[in-house]
């Protein structure tokens, strides 16, 4: 069933948000997610907005979701702007952007960030935004060590009060892709924005952190916890141990429902590591029929 971003964002229990490049990924994800009782987001990357598929990709999505037993929303992940394809997949049933203008200074991030929300509203749209900044890639597995500037909380108050986000990014001691080793968070900054902020904190860049740090950052306050790389090592992997068996009868059903079981399996274990294993109604959590 589809829902608002705002309305999945009000669970004790932190919402995942899970990257998905194709519509086996997004099915493996919300079978999993059904299996726990789980909200969730299927991101879609602004990189793959670009190609031919990418706004039939959120449309296919959608659907998946709105055929779910469990609430869910399409996000769009790591947006620059809201353009004609931003838009079309808006329309095409996206219900939230993560717009990323860390990178600029921050009058233009606040200046960006504000505009997309005055085009989110009339949409029925939310927008998550982001402060601190966050290296590595979305959808790469660079190894590297956490470059990261780290979210001041006076700021963090200020630019989500003037912005109207919905959904805040923050940046401590994360980092998108692979770590070469365990991060070191700044569990105390974490609990300082999350109290403080005013709007739920998201956190990204949580594949390859321990279940212990995703449990100390849920009990900081973390709203939500975005994955990506994990799902991409299993898609990988299944690909790689079935390429073999699969060729000679050019078995592509057979190929696809491998890497399906793959992905939700590490799905599952994730929403696992954050609570998500009790088969709890997610529909009733979030007053949904």
């Amino acid at each position: 069933m589809l829902a608002s971003f705002s309305q999945l964002l009000t669970q004790g229990r932190p919402l995942l948000g899970f990257t998905c490049y194709d519509l086996e990924t997004g099915a493996a994800v919300v079978s999993a997610a059904e299996r726990r009782g789980a909200p969730v987001v299927l991101l879609v990357s602004a990189r793959s907005l670009t190609t031919q598929t990418g706004v039939a990709l959120v449309g296919g999505l959608a659907d998946l979701l709105g055929a779910a037993e469990v609430p869910g929303c399409v996000e769009l992940d790591h947006l620059h702007q809201i353009g004609a394809r931003e838009r079309a997949a808006l329309t095409a049933g996206a219900r939230a952007a993560m717009v990323d203008l860390s990178m600029r200074p921050g009058e233009e991030n606040l200046a960006g960030t504000t505009e997309a929300v005055q085009i989110g509203k009339p949409l029925g749209v939310d927008i998550e935004g982001e402060l601190g900044r966050l290296e590595g890639n979305e959808d790469k597995a660079h190894e590297g060590t956490c470059g990261t500037s780290f979210t001041d909380v006076t700021e963090a108050v200020e630019f989500a009060s003037a912005t109207g986000v919905t959904c805040l990014a923050v940046a401590v001691g994360n980092r998108h892709g692979r770590y070469e080793e365990v991060p070191v968070l700044d569990f105390q900054l974490l609990s300082h924005l999350a109290s403080a902020v005013g709007v739920p904190i998201a956190l990204h860049g949580c594949s390859g952190m321990t279940e212990s740090d995703l449990r100390t950052a849920m009990d900081c306050g973390v709203a939500k916890m975005n994955f990506n790389t994990e799902l991409r090592a299993a898609y990988f992997g299944a690909l790689h141990n079935g390429l073999g068996p699969a060729t000679p009868a050019l078995d592509l059903l057979g190929l696809k429902q491998d890497v399906t079981e793959a992905v939700a399996a590490a799905a599952g274990r994730l929403l696992d590591s954050v609570g998500w294993t009790s088969g709890r109604s997610a529909s009733t959590a979030v007053g949904y029929r």
